[in-house]
């Protein structure tokens, strides 16, 4: 069909030519005709091969317009959606956090409004920066025109004279979000050194090396990685930075790097001296559930390792499981699978910090208890508590309980304990009791949920009357 249309409409839809030499994953066709076909037409191969090549660009083009027109898109609708939010707060006499920020850095600069920077005068005596590595490029210009303020006073008769102190590391710059920029603070700090110099003001730039929280093997792994020590070069845009020193020098650690795998997993195999990997075989390509299990037992071997066998001058005695702590970066599918595999290999486990009660296999159950204890008469409701674990009722024992009750309710059924069904005075007690107990309490909207779980049936104060 693509063939039968003109030059005009094949060039407006090339996506079919694509598809006979690429991949869905983009990938080039292993065999584009029988083996018949390829060795009569010897020079389909390599044909094969230039119309891949071909058909890669025309497929990055077709990408690149759609995102092009996606992103045009998406800035319309940023642009609408800013000018609404703006009106809004414009309308209502109200400002954000970066209107504070922008509004003041412009009054501050503007030399039309300089009786302010007059009133700020000798009030700002001393200015302080803390993780500056994360200030943001209008608050760099808030806090310029102060430091300038400073300056002009360098020959006044002030004491203590005026001062700025600023603390930060460029490396651990992680609120680009919120337009943290930390190439600025290392263009900042030049600049202040320049003024300071300028106006005859003292400079001291102090490099903070010592670190009290991590051991030295730590230190010199991260000095390692980003360039300080070793034969690796240093980060891109981070430069040289000093080597670290603990300052717990009575301590000692260790690093230990789990196996390295490849993009799809598969652990990296050793080099053969040519550059190219030893190959033993097509290993399989594991899938992502296998690749997480792999590495979860492995940080539980490594964590069995140290209980009982690793001894801790710290705390004078052999490792236990509570002196272990395991960091993830978010509680992804990882997070639950270690977790699990910690467990099923008899780990003492802190408990979870969050735990999602609806996702739970018993969640939905104890769901279905309050329904019941709010609204007995939700049969359906009713009917799926009994089949629950709380109960375990069997099929055969819900069908006899539930046929021939008429315009009753089940649960007026289950009160009736019918003559001759004996096994249904436990579920029934249970039930029962649990409804005398609590049920005329959750039918009271005043009551808050968690009273519900109180052993005692009293009412407090001033929380109405009993049904």
């Amino acid at each position: 069909d693509w063939l039968q249309k003109d030059q005009t409409a094949r060039q407006a839809d090339p996506l079919p030519y694509v598809r006979i030499f690429m991949t869905g994953d983009g990938g080039p066709r292993q065999r584009v005709a029988t083996k018949q076909v390829l060795a009569e037409l010897t020079w389909l191969g390599e044909f094969a091969n230039q119309q891949y090549t071909r058909a890669h660009g025309i497929l990055a083009t077709i990408n690149a317009i759609e995102t092009a027109s996606n992103t045009a898109h998406l800035i319309n609708l940023a642009s609408l959606a800013y000018s609404h939010y703006g009106q809004l707060k414009s309308e209502a006499g109200m400002m954000d956090y970066d209107d504070l920020v922008l509004k003041t850095a412009g009054l501050l600069a503007d030399d039309g409004a300089a009786w302010v920077r007059y009133k700020l005068d000798q009030g700002i005596k001393y200015i302080l920066l803390d993780e500056s590595q994360d200030t943001s490029g209008s608050q760099w210009r808030l806090l310029s025109c102060l430091i300038q303020d400073q300056w002009a006073d360098s020959n006044s008769a002030i004491q203590p004279p005026r001062s700025v102190f600023s603390v930060g590391d460029y490396k651990q710059s992680i609120y680009s979000f919120q337009g943290a920029r930390p190439e600025l603070f290392r263009k900042k700090a030049g600049e202040i050194e320049e003024g300071c110099h300028i106006h005859r003001q003292p400079f001291t730039r102090v490099d903070l090396t010592h670190c009290f929280r991590s051991t030295q093997p730590i230190l010199d792994m991260i000095d390692h990685t980003i360039g300080s020590s070793g034969k690796l070069g240093e980060l891109t845009g981070i430069g040289k930075s000093p080597q670290h020193i603990s300052a717990r020098s009575d301590s000692d650690g260790w690093v230990r790097l789990a196996p390295l795998k490849d993009n799809d997993g598969v652990e990296a195999e050793a080099d053969d001296g040519n550059g190219r990997a030893a190959e033993d075989g097509k290993a399989e390509t594991p899938s992502s559930e296998n690749i997480m299990l792999d590495h979860a037992k492995y940080i539980t071997q490594a964590v069995h390792s140290l209980i009982g066998k690793c001894y801790l001058p710290s705390r004078r005695r052999l490792a236990e499981p509570g002196d272990i702590l395991l960091l993830h970066r978010s509680r992804d599918d990882f997070y639950h699978t270690l977790r699990r595999q910690l467990q099923q290999s008899g780990l003492l486990l802190a408990a979870s910090d969050r735990i999602q009660t609806a996702q739970d296999i018993c969640g939905p159950d104890l769901l279905a208890l309050a329904d019941v204890i709010r609204l007995p008469h939700d049969d359906l409701q009713l009917a799926a508590l009994l089949k629950s674990p709380l109960f375990g009722i069997s099929d055969d024992q819900l069908y006899h309980l539930a046929r021939g009750r008429g315009s009753a309710s089940l649960w007026q059924q289950l009160a009736k304990n019918p003559v001759g069904i004996k096994p249904w005075q436990p579920p029934r007690r249970s039930l029962m009791v649990i409804w005398t107990s609590v049920g005329p309490i959750a039918c009271m909207p005043s009551i808050p949920p968690f009273w519900m779980l109180r052993p005692s049936r009293a009412l407090p104060n001033g929380w109405g009357h009993r049904c």
